[in-house]
């Protein structure tokens, strides 16, 4: 049975210890330039949404709170493997008013997994299964957009050169090549080896030839040489000297780079209202509810004898 309230209702008993959302967020860059003017005037099609309810059926097969990309994407794969199922999704501000709405939509593996961080915390084994999943994550973003040739509509921009983690002092590049050697060992790999470089410990500098959503991965390290990744998937990652650096970007500022070929960008608040529009479009039109402007008041187990 679903009980939901508009967003500034004083929180129940379920929701008192977490405010969410806060009542004044700040707007987001990604959100504001959603429909801009200046993107109708390129001819870019604009992102297309489903109609709001006039009111919340009284009960559904699946409840889903949130409106991100993790929440739109479970609504559209209910519904391609479903469609029988009544789908509700509860959104307290609008599609993307979250985290997915608020950030550049980088598509980099491995941008915030550090490896050793990774390992020590969960164990070789689970660290290695967590940069799978990463990797496929990536794989399965891009398939997915080039297969419904979502390229022009979410703004998907791979890019050609990759993008590059710069460091300061050959000490700070030697640390991040021994950290990569090390996953090579383990069957994993990432990039930026503690958060990435301009993240704390790892470097002062992020030097993009564009950066990419949020999906974080995992490197293959090709130190030395390349070898297949233990998961199937094949990454070069490339170490510049000083000198190649310099070359490249113009600038004798660093003692050296790391190349990671395969980032790209997406536009992810216009994936998630593609993803809302093939959500509607994959099954019957009153089998999906997607209500924005109303927040959930809370979350309690059924009954022994509730349907």
């Amino acid at each position: 049975m679903l009980h939901a309230s508009a967003p500034s209702a004083a929180p129940s008993a379920h929701t008192a210890a977490a405010p969410i959302p806060v009542a004044a967020p700040t707007s987001s860059y990604w959100l504001k330039g959603l429909n801009s003017s200046s993107a109708a005037a390129r001819g870019r099609p604009a992102p297309a949404r489903p109609q709001a309810p006039a009111q919340l059926p009284a009960a559904a097969d699946v409840v889903i709170i949130g409106g991100g990309i993790a929440g739109v994407s479970t609504a559209y794969h209910l519904r391609k493997s479903r469609p029988e199922l009544q789908v509700v999704l509860l959104e307290a501000r609008q599609l993307s008013g979250g985290a997915t709405g608020r950030n550049g939509g980088l598509l980099w593996p491995a941008l915030n997994a550090p490896w050793l961080k990774t390992q020590a915390r969960y164990g070789p084994a689970e660290a290695q299964r967590m940069m799978a999943f990463e990797l496929q994550c990536l794989t399965e973003v891009t398939d997915f957009i080039r297969a419904h040739k979502l390229e022009e509509e979410v703004r998907y921009s791979p890019f050609r050169d990759g993008a590059y983690y710069v460091y300061d002092s050959p000490q700070e590049m030697e640390a991040e090549l021994a950290e990569l050697t090390l996953m090579q060992q383990f069957g994993g790999g990432r990039g930026g080896g503690r958060g990435g470089p301009g993240r704390g410990a790892g470097g002062t500098a992020l030097l993009l030839l564009e950066r990419c959503w949020a999906l974080p991965g995992a490197w293959l390290a090709c130190l030395p040489s390349c070898h297949p990744h233990s998961f199937g998937i094949h990454t070069d990652v490339q170490p510049l000297t000083r000198s190649q650096t310099q070359q490249l970007l113009r600038t004798d500022a660093f003692a050296g780079a790391v190349r990671q070929p395969g980032v790209a960008r997406v536009w992810a608040a216009r994936l998630v209202g593609a993803l809302a529009r093939m959500a509607a479009e994959a099954g019957p039109e009153t089998g999906l509810t997607i209500a924005e402007g109303v927040r959930a008041a809370g979350v309690a187990p059924l009954g022994e004898h509730e349907p």
